[in-house]
């Protein structure tokens, strides 16, 4: 049996015709699916378990160079307060081991990034954000609020992070917001919407706001946390 998947994106329906022990032909016109499809189907049976060592060997590499690039800039702020009394909670049996889980150690590699826009309308920044959830583990589930520093023209914004409950944050926040829908962004100094077009202008450099940018609005961090006695 042949399997053609025209469309095929990451190649889960590829793979499990080649499971299945049949012919497959995939097509795919996102070239980061495409890179992904070589990934899963291509080299996998091309050089068979040979391939996993030369996957560590790179991974290896690459988290080395990210490690390096960001070497001096580490640690990026203290642990945030909020935090800092859970682990005094925690520790309130031994607090003199409190300062050996009061340092955080962060994951160089764990950073996202958004598109960020000029907004037509008021010239302030607007990050496009698809949603504000960052992490939706059971147990710690975590968010991100947009603050805008309210000024009405070329306002600025910051990111702070915080735990849901319940499915909000501690100040009602939603994390299922999003400042992009279908192509439309939305202002969060004004709420007004900015149009697809003016998105794609900006993407290419061709608007009078200029060209978007990447903005770094979350690291992750990793901090050994202690079990309560």
């Amino acid at each position: 049996m042949t399997v053609l998947d025209p469309t095929a994106g990451g190649g889960s329906i590829p793979l499990e015709a080649l499971r299945l022990g049949h012919t497959v032909f995939a097509n795919e016109l996102n070239p980061v699916a495409t890179v992904i499809l070589h990934a899963t189907l291509d080299y996998p049976a091309r050089f068979g378990e040979g391939l996993v060592g030369n996957i560590e060997e790179w991974g290896k590499k690459l988290l080395q160079y990210v490690e390096h690039g960001m070497e001096g800039l580490a640690p990026f702020s203290p642990l945030p307060e909020v935090e800092r009394a859970r682990l005094s909670t925690t520790l309130k049996h031994c607090p003199e081991v409190f300062p050996q889980f009061d340092v955080p150690e962060y994951d160089y590699t764990g950073i996202i990034y958004a598109r960020q826009v000029t907004c037509p309308h008021c010239g302030g920044e607007a990050p496009l954000l698809n949603t504000c959830w960052l992490a939706k583990e059971a147990g710690d589930p975590w968010g991100v609020r947009i603050v805008p520093n309210g000024q009405p023209r070329n306002g600025r914004v910051t990111f702070q992070t915080y735990r849901v409950v319940k499915g909000r944050g501690s100040h009602g926040e939603d994390p299922n917001l999003a400042t992009v829908n279908r192509g439309v962004g939305q202002c969060v100094h004004g709420q007004q919407a900015i149009p697809e077009g003016e998105i794609k202008a900006q993407a290419r450099g061709e608007s009078p706001q200029g060209r978007w940018r990447d903005r770094l609005y979350c690291i992750v961090a990793v901090r050994l946390d202690p079990s309560a006695p």
